[in-house]
């Protein structure tokens, strides 16, 4: 504690007693300015104001670790808390008024010598140890309020950074102090939930940027539904930006002049609501083919993206059996599908999405290796198809380079720039707006359906020639070609829904044998059906099965181990037929 001060009573300084008079005794004070001298009793003032022997001398002007009274530190915890709201110049100012008011009295103008306080000569001198401790721990004190008051004023002002810094350094000084403390975990939490604020405002403004510069690209590249739909994405992550409106009202413009453009937009929203109908109805495996097919004609969309990758989790979260088994099916009857079309890519991921739903089916496996090993052919082949377009186009062969282009766009759909050329090469078959070139066209267009056995395009080209050139012979001929063969794959496609029908039913009945000869009947007209191939192994799994749990219960054990491997010849490695099958050789013995 620091020494307490006395005033003179002649010359009115104000002096500094380090020391009490003994206890029950008085001393004699002289005065180092005026030479007065003057009795002080020991009741004069409190004993803890006495920490260190010293002779009464003037306290100087400007002294800045001046004494405090010790009532100061009852009332600091409340002063601190109401000077915390308060702005810096009046926590200044507090700080003044406090620094200039601890308990003594006026400052004398005039420093002057020490006074001497007359003691018994006999008495020992206390060593000053105490004392410096005690200045010390009083000027930690005052460092400690100037530190809480520029925190306070620093969080109202909600610069969180330095408010964490003041309340920091305080701990440092006081580490149990309970109001430092608080502060301080406030001022982080606040400057940390200011931080993650910035961080949202900053990749909301990142995302936005960027789907605004996926949209001019796209408009660059005249490609006016992709354009259409990044502006509109842009909107929804910044509403009220102006440029986003008016840039999509200048794509949906462009895009209302562009027929091809217009239906690609039209065919992507078809195909975006029916994979939303396919989620809703836990059809998965048809929500991922339509939202595949989205994302072929808007390269690069969000939406189309993230829609996908939620049915292809949706597929992995399956946990039914009979719900994985039937979503298997339609995965290798799409896969099947694409890879008869030259739609590898689709077939590739149709085929992926099969094996995590069964990592061992061995369909799956082959159909996957098919749909590479066609897509590695396929690359030579698209190189050399896109090459002959672009010669064509240079010759202005035009008619030519729409065939080769188409083809090769068939390889591989979601190439931009097969698809680019193609529309380019169609448009200048459109310029040249003769019928012989729109005759030759369909012509061509229908052989070429033709070869490949698409027989309902080849029907609609045939059809078109035949109307600009009636009666023609060679459009006639290719006509009643496309439609027999349209005919024939019409029947079998309905024989063979008829077959799975009458099969599935005699399944679910338990009549094996039947459901066996339906799904035979099935396969004989699509052999490449991978639905109908899935069901016959299940089909002959379930005859065998029920024919040797039949043989167990008439004891005939020798009959039900062979039902049993044959069983296992339909589903190698199967855990219910290797069971049996064991139990009816443990029998047969």
């Amino acid at each position: 504690m620091p020494a307490q001060t006395i005033t003179c009573p002649e010359c009115q300084v104000t002096l500094r007693v380090a020391e009490p008079p003994p206890p029950g005794q008085g001393a004699r004070i002289v005065c180092p300015r005026c030479g007065s001298q003057f009795s002080l009793q020991a009741d004069a003032f409190h004993p803890a104001a006495w920490v260190s022997p010293a002779a009464a001398e003037p306290l100087p002007a400007g002294d800045d670790d001046p004494p405090v009274n010790p009532a100061w530190r009852t009332f600091l915890p409340a002063l601190l808390l109401a000077v915390a709201g308060a702005s810096f110049v009046v926590g200044a100012s507090i700080l003044a008024a406090m620094h200039f008011s601890g308990g003594r009295g006026a400052v004398a103008e005039q420093p002057a010598a020490p006074a001497a306080v007359e003691r018994p000569a006999e008495e020992p001198q206390p060593a000053d140890d105490a004392d410096k401790r005690a200045r010390a721990r009083e000027k930690d004190r005052r460092e400690f309020t100037r530190l809480m008051i520029q925190a306070g004023v620093a969080k109202d002002g909600k610069r969180y950074d330095d408010a964490v810094k003041a309340y920091g350094e305080a701990l440092k000084l006081f580490p149990d102090d309970v109001d430092a403390a608080e502060g301080l975990r406030e001022s982080q939490s606040a400057l940390a939930a200011a931080a993650g604020t910035k961080a949202n405002d900053e990749q909301r403004r990142a995302e936005f940027d960027r789907l605004m510069k996926q949209g001019r690209d796209a408009m660059a590249a005249k490609h006016y539904a992709a354009a259409v739909r990044a502006f509109e994405v842009a909107i929804q992550v910044l509403p009220s930006n102006a440029d986003a409106t008016q840039a999509v009202q200048d794509a949906k413009a462009a895009l209302g002049k562009d027929e091809s453009e217009k239906k690609k937009l039209t065919d992507y929203e078809n195909h975006m609501a029916a994979g939303r109908a396919a989620v809703v109805a836990e059809r998965y495996a048809d929500a991922l083919h339509e939202f595949v097919a989205a994302g072929l004609l808007l390269p690069g969309d969000a939406a189309a993206g993230k829609a996908r990758r939620d049915a292809e989790k949706r597929l992995d979260d399956l946990r039914d059996e009979n719900k994985r088994h039937d979503a298997l099916a339609r995965l290798l009857e799409q896969g099947g599908a694409a890879l008869r079309n030259h739609r590898y890519q689709e077939a590739i991921r149709a085929y992926r999405a099969a094996l995590k739903l069964f990592p061992r089916n061995q369909d799956a496996k082959d159909g996957l290796r098919a749909a590479r090993k066609a897509q590695d052919g396929a690359k030579a082949e698209f190189a050399r198809l896109v090459e002959q377009g672009d010669t064509a186009m240079v010759l202005q062969q035009y008619q030519a380079a729409v065939l080769a282009y188409r083809d090769a766009n068939r390889l591989f759909p979601d190439d931009q720039g097969v698809s680019d050329a193609l529309r380019l090469a169609e448009q200048a078959v459109a310029n040249i707006g003769t019928g012989v070139a729109a005759y030759q066209q369909l012509m061509a267009q229908g052989l070429t359906a033709l070869r490949a056995r698409r027989y309902a395009d080849a029907v609609t080209a045939f059809t078109g020639a035949l109307r600009l050139v009636p009666g023609d012979p060679d459009a006639a001929q290719g006509l009643s070609d496309a439609q027999a063969g349209l005919d024939r794959r019409l029947k079998k496609r309905a024989e063979f829904d008829k077959q799975m029908r009458a099969g599935t039913l005699a399944y679910r009945r338990g009549s094996y044998a039947d459901a066996v000869q339906a799904f035979e009947a099935a396969v004989q007209q699509d052999p490449d059906s991978a639905k109908a191939n899935a069901a016959l192994s299940q089909a002959r799994y379930a005859q065998h099965m029920s024919a040797g749990q039949a043989a167990m219960t008439a004891r005939r054990y020798a009959d039900a181990a062979a039902e049993f491997q044959a069983a296992l010849d339909v589903a190698p490695g199967d855990a219910r037929a290797m069971a049996a099958l064991r139990q009816a050789r443990q029998f047969k013995r």
